[in-house]
């Protein structure tokens, strides 16, 4: 690599048209909400991301990531209902453990995968000055909606399937 290809690179311009501080209005932190999606899961923290895009000014990408995680957290659940309905799986501690492992990986890894694309324009408004939103009354919200489906998928298993439970 020469001299003048570095240089090349150094002027380069990063931002697209798509990148501009119009509309930005105290955004969470979307490292902050992967954090949420560790301890309360996707159906909890995916929404706070889909409502951290119009935050972030981009209006148009609520909906579909809303829909997205929405759709997500719902085939989660109906995986776990479905493998909970199955007679032959009597878990240990040791299994159950790895269920619920497994779960938060796959919430980590769709909230961090919506953390990343949002991570520039959240970069982009602190370094505009913008403040960022407080996050405890959306997290006390997460806790109930996450705290709700895993009760729904607790007490469904326990009334129809008699099915021993991850919990």
């Amino acid at each position: 690599m020469s001299t003048s290809d570095f240089d090349d690179d150094l002027f380069r311009p990063t931002l697209t048209r798509h990148d501009d501080a119009v509309g930005m209005h105290r955004p969470w932190s979307p490292g902050a909400l992967v954090i949420v999606s560790f301890f309360f899961g996707l159906a909890a923290a995916g929404p706070l991301l889909a409502l951290n895009y119009g935050r972030l000014g981009r209006r148009g990408s609520v909906a579909p990531t809303m829909t997205l995680v929405i759709l997500l957290a719902l085939a989660a659940m109906v995986a776990s209902f479905a493998f909970l309905s199955s007679r032959a799986w009597e878990p240990d501690d040791d299994e159950r453990f790895w269920y619920r492992t497994l779960g938060r990986v796959f919430s980590l890894v769709v909230c961090g995968a919506i953390a990343w694309h949002q991570s520039k324009r959240y970069r982009m408004a602190q370094f505009l000055g913008e403040p960022s939103g407080k996050l405890l009354k959306p997290v006390i919200l997460a806790l109930l909606i996450g705290g709700g489906s895993s009760l729904m998928i607790w007490f469904l298993g326990m009334k129809y399937l008699d099915a021993p439970t991850p919990f």
